[in-house]
């Protein structure tokens, strides 16, 4: 048995716009592992603010902030990470999950503080599909990252997750 805590030190941090197809099985996929998962609902129009505000209520480590919604998404990816307690902060897409092996490697890597931040491969579907060839695997990317870290531009609406400091990889996929 591990003497790890259940929750890990972790801030998910999750922006969402009209994802009420989505965000339940995200937050399924974090909300009992992390010791806090702050969403930024953009001004949805649908179900995705009281989908979390259900999930509020079941875990106190949720944390439910609203801002305008702009197509420069790292403007509010960034508001998360100010919003964010834990020394470590994982990003994530709405539409995005975690498994519960990579959330065992978080763990592992987490308690041997050797790097400043992690590429994590994303394992895309379409239609259902793992789209496993044409470059869509692994897909490494910026997104686990010790707090005070990471930052994005804000001018590009895709920039990539700058880290500063010494940068691992994880084995271990999520999911897209």
């Amino acid at each position: 048995m591990s003497d790890r805590p259940s929750l890990l030190p972790v801030s998910i941090c999750i922006i969402a716009y009209n994802e009420e197809a989505h965000i339940a099985s995200c937050l399924d996929s974090v909300a009992d592992r992390a010791a806090e998962v702050v969403v930024l609902n953009a001004e949805s129009t649908d179900k995705t603010a009281e989908i979390v505000e259900r999930y509020r209520q079941k875990y106190p480590g949720v944390v439910l902030m609203t801002a305008p919604n702009t197509f420069k998404y790292n403007i509010n990816k960034m508001k998360t990470f100010h919003k964010a307690t834990q020394p470590w902060i994982f990003y994530l897409d709405a539409d995005e999950r975690l498994t519960p092996e990579l959330w065992d490697e978080i763990g592992d890597v987490i308690e041997t503080d050797r790097y400043d931040g992690y590429l994590v491969g994303r394992k895309n579907f379409y239609f259902g599909k793992w789209m496993r060839f044409g470059g869509m695997y692994p897909e490494k990317q910026p997104r686990l990252f010790r707090q005070g870290k990471g930052s994005f531009s804000l001018e590009h609406v895709h920039a990539t997750l700058d880290i500063d400091g010494p940068v691992g990889e994880l084995e271990q996929p999520f999911l897209h």
